[in-house]
């Protein structure tokens, strides 16, 4: 978003090179990274211009997905022209700042992006049977993360752009493009099963492949996305939920004791001004910031066993969030960050089956109200497209109307009354 207010956004990519240190990434005073594009969307119209050449009145959401898809990777074949291959083919001779010259050999060794772009780089359904981009672990099998079996799995059914698999991709396309079934259609689903796949022409699959080029394995981690933003923050308002069924007072508690913390450095752990239970306008760095402080925040406000868990889950993660983002490994701390893994995969399921089933739990009051607003939102949405439909009142007949409606109060779970004025 490129404001608090309004539906503008951006969508852009940038470009780095590997051979620059990790340690002048992190500086935005480097200018190291270039915008390369920005990528477009489909715009808002386009569900008119489908209905209008379709003649049908709704268009379904998985077409206008399978046109978005189709849309960016697009845009990647013009990125990825017959100029760009021939450098990553040849080479392209540059001047450098000394006055030599040298042949470069472009290459992409890492794509770094959140899980919702990562999918449609990969070409596989969201949260599907095999939901990785990286290997074909099954949904069910997820929770047995850093298990020795689990890392086997993983390793056998690493996700390949192979020739087996462009077949598959051309035979539902052609099912699609030629003989007009759906985007969802069985035959098209049985072809592409076996690993989630989707009908979509990839770029990196036409361009790229037939140079050994694999776009799954270029799919890092990215921990901004799926660490502070996904993973942790998920854990975090299990948390809240569980400190607001446990007792009253809790969170106003956890508020407290996240305000009395100090800073540390220049800018790693900055104060914390705002309630933290609240949530509101958190970025990554906001989160990442929680993590540290957890511990010492979260402690003695469970009852035992439970404390003891959460305690053992919070420093591990949070352990596991500091090797993971050093900016140089050695075969020491990836040996140190491999064996961790495990211990967290194993404390996320002690957390689930010996406190997050012990704890009935509901949702926060944000939450409830976030569901309400979104329920709310889509009643006016329905009532509008059914109002286009029914003949119109006199504007002064509507408004007899709508005035003898009295206002209604509605219970909620939580013992308060909403006034709801029809207005």
């Amino acid at each position: 978003m490129l404001a608090s207010f309004g539906t503008t956004k951006l969508w852009p990519l940038y470009l780095c090179f590997g051979n620059d240190s990790k340690y002048r990434w992190a500086k935005p005073s480097e200018n190291l990274f270039e915008q390369v594009a920005y990528f477009e969307k489909l715009p808002d119209d386009f569900k008119d211009f489908v209905s209008r050449h379709s003649g049908k009145p709704t268009v379904a959401a998985t077409l206008v997905s399978h046109c978005q898809r189709e849309l960016f990777h697009a845009q990647w074949k013009v990125l990825l022209d017959d100029e760009f291959l021939e450098a990553y083919c040849h080479g392209i001779v540059v001047m450098c700042f000394d006055g030599k010259r040298r042949c470069f050999y472009p290459r992409i060794f890492t794509y770094s992006a959140d899980y919702p772009e990562k999918i449609i780089l990969a070409s596989i359904k969201n949260l599907g049977k095999h939901p990785c981009p990286r290997c074909k672990v099954q949904m069910e099998d997820v929770p047995k993360m850093g298990e020795p079996g689990d890392r086997l799995v993983r390793v056998e059914t690493a996700q390949l752009d192979d020739q087996s698999k462009r077949n598959a991709v051309d035979a539902a396309r052609a099912l699609i493009y030629k003989d007009n079934l759906a985007v969802t259609n069985n035959k098209v689903e049985d072809l592409l099963s076996f690993g989630s796949l989707l009908p979509v022409d990839n770029a990196f699959s036409a361009r790229l492949a037939k140079f050994g080029f694999n776009i799954f394995s270029a799919l890092v981690v990215d921990l901004m996305h799926e660490i502070d933003l996904g993973v942790w923050k998920s854990l975090f308002i299990q948390l809240l939920r569980l400190l607001e069924a446990t007792g009253k007072g809790l969170l106003n508690t956890l508020d407290i004791r996240y305000h009395s913390m100090p800073t540390f450095g220049a800018d790693t752990i900055r104060r914390f001004t705002n309630n933290v239970s609240e949530m509101k306008q958190m970025a990554a760095r906001d989160f990442e910031d929680l993590l540290q402080c957890a511990v010492p925040a979260f402690e003695g406000l469970l009852p035992e066993p439970h404390n003891g868990g959460v305690m053992s889950l919070l420093y591990v993660l949070a352990k596991w969030q500091s090797l993971a983002k050093l900016c140089t490994h050695t075969d020491h701390t990836v040996d140190l960050l491999d064996k961790l893994t495990t211990v967290l995969g194993s404390q996320f399921q002690s957390f689930e089956t010996d406190v997050c089933l012990s704890i009935k739990t509901k949702e926060l009051p944000r939450e409830y109200q976030a569901q309400k607003r979104r329920e709310s939102c889509q009643k006016g949405n329905m009532a509008q497209k059914n109002g286009n439909k029914k003949r119109k009142l006199d504007p002064i007949q509507a408004l007899r109307m709508e005035a003898s409606e009295a206002p209604t109060l509605e219970a909620l779970d939580s013992g308060m009354f909403l006034l709801v004025l029809n207005l």
